[in-house]
């Protein structure tokens, strides 16, 4: 007869209820502060290459999911994600990786939610919200890069249930990113 093995202290983490899990650190916050702000301002001087791109597009899904996970914020990460698929659809017709003044205020106030859920959120949820927003990105790249080589007109249909949120015109060139309030590609 097998003889049981204990449970590791990961495993024992994930079993606690959410309120006594370690949180994120002062130092993890503040970085992830810093990143957070100096994404966004080279995007806004439209200096940023497609990494930064990508970089960004993975901070909003990651925090859009911790939103979704903790039932916390899920409705002011509507905007954010609005903005993550213009800004993917934008280099996806022009090949630059900015904002324009309108987003780039909208990016600002996705900031101010995106380090407030930092303080609520407990680690093991933060480490599965970031693990699944890269293979969401991961996934994204490489339909954008397989895209990019035939480039077609194609139709959008914005899925996040705030149409007011969407531009108006709905065909994009080479790759069009289907977000839905959950931060799932469609």
């Amino acid at each position: 007869m097998a003889k049981k093995q204990r449970p590791t202290k990961t495993e024992l983490i994930a079993r606690l209820h959410r309120g006594l899990r370690p949180k994120l650190t002062r130092d993890q916050r503040l970085d992830l502060g810093l990143c957070h702000v100096a994404n966004l301002d080279v995007i806004a001087r439209g200096e940023a290459q497609e990494s930064m791109l990508w970089g960004w597009v993975g901070s909003v899904l990651t925090w859009s999911k911790v939103a979704e996970m903790l039932d916390l914020g899920v409705d002011e990460m509507v905007q954010p994600l609005a903005l993550a698929e213009r800004l993917v659809n934008r280099y996806g017709r022009t090949g630059r990786v900015a904002f324009d003044g309108p987003d780039y205020q909208l990016a600002k106030i996705g900031l101010e939610v995106m380090d407030q859920l930092d303080h609520q959120v407990d680690r093991p949820t933060a480490i599965a919200a970031a693990d699944w927003s890269e293979r969401r990105v991961n996934e994204m790249a490489a339909e954008c890069a397989r895209l990019a080589t035939t480039p077609r007109p194609l139709n959008m249909i914005a899925t996040t249930g705030h149409a007011d949120a969407i531009p108006a015109d709905s065909t994009r060139r080479f790759w069009p990113v289907h977000l839905d309030k959950s931060g799932v590609p469609a």
